[in-house]
């Protein structure tokens, strides 16, 4: 399973969610779910990896590559923009946004995939 997120360093609501999806993958750990980041800003690329080291979060950092066809998963240019793949690679959840009030629903989507339920 991945959880998918497309970002970049300047984006507050993007900085917003973050300690709330870790709060949830730091559950799953050791379970079968990969977390990816998705930096759609690539000038600010050199920040990345300090924002990754400072922040001690956990997902795989990659670059949105300008005219890759994202097929389902298409952020329109938009950030924050989630989706929930199952172990298949397909869209199960999409358009949600996580934050202190919710981490629970996202928390239930992920052990609903997990547990092999769709």
């Amino acid at each position: 399973m991945v959880l998918l997120t497309y970002w970049f360093p300047g984006c507050g609501p993007c900085r917003g969610e973050f300690p709330h999806f870790e709060n949830v993958v730091r559950k799953f750990k050791g379970q079968a779910l990969s977390y990816v980041g998705i930096n759609i800003v690539s000038s600010q690329n050199d920040y990345v990896i300090p924002f990754m080291k400072s922040s001690g979060y956990s997902f795989t950092p990659l670059e949105d590559v300008k005219g890759r066809d994202k097929g389902n998963m298409d952020n329109r240019g938009a950030a924050p923009v989630n989706f929930l793949l199952d172990r298949e690679g397909r869209v199960i959840f999409s358009d949600f946004r996580t934050d202190g009030d919710n981490e629970d629903e996202l928390e239930l989507m992920i052990s609903t995939l997990l547990a092999g339920k769709k």
